[in-house]
């Protein structure tokens, strides 16, 4: 029963509850091997097993950084954008007062 441990912080629990939700039936995480037909061998495959869920539950991920726009990316989808409404200038009908 993970919930009543004084070994690991309530943060901790919480972590292990939603992201080792799957291994959990009630409060007790439950894990099982059957690779092999000693017993001794199944425990300690399970007990790494353990560690590898708790270390991946307790690992926090990074925030994400959002990467700057390049200046030149900037420039190019102006001069783009300038170009579109010149073209768009262009099609217009000449007006008689311009002349």
């Amino acid at each position: 029963d993970f919930m009543e441990s004084n070994c690991i912080t309530n943060s901790q629990k919480e972590l292990i509850k939603t992201k080792a939700k799957s291994y959990i039936s009630g409060h007790i995480v439950r894990i099982s091997t059957e690779e092999n037909r000693s017993q001794v061998k199944n425990k300690k495959k399970s007990v790494y097993k353990l560690k590898t869920i708790l270390e991946k539950a307790f690992k926090l991920d990074k925030p994400r950084r959002k990467s700057k726009v390049p200046r030149a990316e900037k420039e190019k989808r102006m001069k783009d954008k300038k170009q579109k409404g010149e073209t768009k200038k262009s099609r217009k009908k000449i007006d008689k007062r311009d002349f």
